[in-house]
């Protein structure tokens, strides 16, 4: 907190006046402190306390080291005392830029006084300096409001009010120096640096050529321009090719960044996305651009992802349908057995086979018919209610394999999953996209990046935005871009059922871009309440339809039925193939076992001859 001043006395404030004062300027702030250079006196200290009724009260010299930067000196009024010795250097140290809360009253200024008012910098913005002329007797105390436009060099002395006969007559209320004309900077120059990815840009920039290439670039500088034509300013344009990253090697930052920290330039005329390194260093202003990225692709077929034939019928529905066919085949072949054979007595040769029941079961599974003949009237009717049972069980099967060969599949929710699928995958050719994606240094990410996204040889997936939504129209992948861009082109060529299969998952964790400027620069706020002020009038959203589209809609009115393929069957070609592997096995099996019977069949006849010939 402050100390005491102990230094000779010089000067007196009126408090008659500064209390009149502080109420016209800040009539709701309950802090002050005063730089003064007169003695310790408890008394006179007593009497400003009493007269100023300030909440927090506090009175330093200003020859100390003590700068009123602290979140104590917040929303306070603070009272400099330019007639004492030290004032002017301590006047000099004062960044005006991280005192944008205060209101700052110089006493006892002098004439001459004025120029050093007037090179000091940080008087642009918001920024409240009051000038109160030496007092001298029987003459009228002028107080000067200094006021300086954002991006204007030289201040105005403006009159704000007369001290005369104990009576503080305002000439101008402070609060319509806020309001009037707060806003018109009088065709003030303003520095802007836009990023220019690709070179042609620059030539397209307001004439919509290629939107789709640097639409951010674009769409920025409109906005920009509407921000301009509110503030009456003049433009002075810097271009950089990159919008700024920090560089460990030379730890310096680059491209747009670095022009905003070097104050080379006032505002970006490009919005950026939000970082968390970038935070620090530069100042967000206003959400701008409705950008945004993600991995977009469309919901593959179900056969991509699970096994069609399995999906029918639920696990106990199989364990059931598994366990029918033995159930059936022991039924069947103990009434044929005991009806046919033992009460009919029919021969030996014609006795029921728990083998052959199975094979006629099979037979019916399979919707196909049988050359055996059942004499055997409870058999027969076992027989028609597995036919029966077992077409319905075969109608609900194929019934819900047609409808899964037309369906697509929500299992890709997540990037583990995405990282796990048969997707091929690309990433929009934008700046930012090859430097976050090399940045990642999340497992399942970084796996995305150096599995999916760099080829065996070392290439990367980097390619047009018409091209990558091109490729998830007509292939198996999902591409990274920019949605809003992408939308645009979906809507104009994608068909009804494609725009419903649509699906998407965000891979990089940014915010939508913002325009930057400067780290505590004084005109923030004009800033801030101009793109406010164009957002709320609907010229924002105006400037951003050209550029950037909603998410198609799925009405679900048009229906594409898909040609079954090779991979929708797969599995019923691996049962075949297995099955024929597995015959042709046993072929050969049964062939040699054929044979090794014969060749003994032979050595057997030929012993019996020999032992004939004996």
């Amino acid at each position: 907190m402050l100390n005491n001043a102990n230094v000779a006395a010089s000067h007196v404030i009126n408090i008659n006046l500064l209390q009149s004062l502080s109420q016209a300027v800040n009539p709701y702030h309950r802090k002050f402190y005063a730089f003064l250079c007169f003695n310790d006196d408890s008394a006179y200290r007593q009497t400003l306390l009493k007269k100023m009724n300030f909440a927090t009260f506090g009175i330093a010299d200003t020859s100390s080291a003590n700068l009123p930067y602290g979140p104590e000196f917040s929303m306070a009024t603070l009272l400099f005392d330019l007639a004492c010795e030290g004032t002017r250097s301590f006047w000099e140290m004062l960044d005006l830029e991280m005192m944008v809360t205060n209101k700052i009253l110089l006493w006892n200024v002098s004439k001459e006084q004025h120029e050093m008012i007037k090179r000091k910098e940080g008087l642009e913005g918001i920024i409240e300096v009051y000038l109160v002329e030496e007092e001298q007797v029987d003459k009228e105390i002028l107080v000067t409001k200094v006021t300086k436009k954002e991006f204007h060099r030289i201040p105005q002395f403006i009159p704000f009010a007369v001290w005369t006969n104990e009576t503080l007559q305002i000439l101008q209320p402070a609060s319509s120096f806020i309001s009037r004309d707060r806003y018109d900077l009088q065709g003030a120059s303003i520095r802007v640096c836009i990023v220019i990815p690709t070179p042609d840009t620059r030539h397209h920039l307001a004439d919509g050529v290629d939107r789709h290439i640097d639409t951010n670039t674009k769409h920025s500088y409109f906005v920009t321009l509407e921000l301009l034509e509110f503030l009456n300013a003049t433009p002075v344009y810097s271009y950089e090719t990159i919008w700024g990253y920090f560089n460990k090697s030379s730890n310096s930052w680059n491209g747009m960044i670095q022009k905003l920290i070097n104050r080379e330039t006032d505002i970006s005329g490009t919005a950026i996305w939000v970082t968390a390194n970038r935070v620090s260093i530069i100042q967000y202003v206003y959400r701008t651009s409705a950008a945004d990225v993600w991995f977009l692709f469309q919901n593959p077929r179900l056969s991509f992802t699970d096994n069609l034939f399995l999906l029918p019928f639920s696990q106990v529905t199989w364990i059931c349908a598994f366990l029918l066919v033995p159930v059936l085949a022991v039924g069947i072949t103990f009434i044929r057995y005991y009806s046919e054979v033992k009460i009919e007595r029919q021969r030996e040769e014609q006795k029921a086979e728990l083998g052959e029941s199975f094979y006629m079961i099979l037979t019916i599974v399979c919707q196909q018919g049988f050359t055996n003949t059942i004499h055997s009237i409870s058999a027969r009717l076992l027989m028609f209610f597995s036919f029966f049972t077992l077409m319905l069980l075969y109608v609900s099967y194929a019934a819900s394999l047609v409808a899964l060969l037309q369906s697509s599949s929500k299992r890709i929710n997540s990037l583990q999953d995405l990282l796990e699928s048969k997707m091929k995958l690309g990433v929009e050719d934008a700046a930012y996209n090859r430097i976050y994606f090399a940045m990642q240094r999340d497992p399942i990410k970084k796996a995305i990046y150096e599995r999916k996204v760099i080829n065996r040889d070392g290439t990367k997936n980097f390619i047009p935005v018409e091209k990558g939504i091109e490729k998830v129209r007509n292939e198996l992948y999902a591409f990274h871009t920019e949605v809003g861009n992408a939308y645009r082109f979906i809507t104009e060529s994608y068909n009804q059922n494609e725009k419903c299969r649509l699906n998407r998952l965000k891979y990089l964790e940014v915010d939508s871009p913002y325009h930057l400027i400067r780290k505590n620069a004084t005109y923030k706020e004009i800033v801030t309440v101009a793109l406010s002020r164009i957002t709320e009038h609907g010229i924002l959203k105006k400037v951003t339809e050209p550029f950037y589209a909603e998410k198609p809609g799925c009405t679900g009115s048009s229906v594409k039925f898909f040609a079954i393929n090779l991979h929708d069957v797969q599995p019923a070609f691996i049962f075949l193939g297995s099955g024929y592997a597995i015959s042709l096995l046993i072929f050969v099996m049964e062939v040699l076992i054929a044979q090794h019977h014969k060749r003994k069949k032979l050595n057997r006849v030929e012993v019996e001859e020999l032992e004939e010939i004996e």
